[in-house]
């Protein structure tokens, strides 16, 4: 749910190691979420958040607004860890970080997407491991 996302992201900046390897640890997080609710509750549950924003899409409302601040907070955390890896040598200084936090969070929202879709936690750790491609280690 948003709020796990949301303290995931904070313990992520927070945390030492270096930012690629935090990135990694938000989609093993992911992948750990969907095989507890497949193995507790028989499905996958997503991201309630991601659903909300997506069907109000642009209508005026708390809701929405909500929906939004949590989006630009997650946005904003994740170029935090981007721009990070580039400093601590972790992810390629040449990475666009804006471009790269967005498609992260685009990937953690899909994830969600399809795990409330399809069930499958393999197919999700695949997503994982192909998004930790699109963020590479200095050359």
């Amino acid at each position: 749910n948003w709020a796990q996302l949301d303290a995931m992201l904070g313990q992520l900046e927070a945390d030492p190691r270096p930012a690629r390897a935090c990135i990694a640890a938000l989609f093993a997080a992911v992948c750990g979420e969907s095989r507890r609710t497949m193995a507790e509750c028989g499905k996958i549950l997503g991201c309630r958040i991601g659903t909300i924003a997506s069907e109000i899409g642009s209508a005026e409302s708390a809701a929405q607004a909500r929906s939004v601040a949590a989006f630009e907070g997650w946005r904003r955390s994740l170029r935090r860890l981007v721009r990070r890896g580039q400093e601590d040598g972790s992810i390629d200084p040449e990475l666009d970080a804006v471009a790269a936090a967005d498609a992260l969070l685009a990937l953690v929202q899909g994830m969600s997407v399809l795990g409330r879709a399809l069930h499958q936690p393999a197919v999700l750790k695949r997503i994982a491991a192909a998004a930790m491609q699109q963020i590479p280690e200095p050359a």
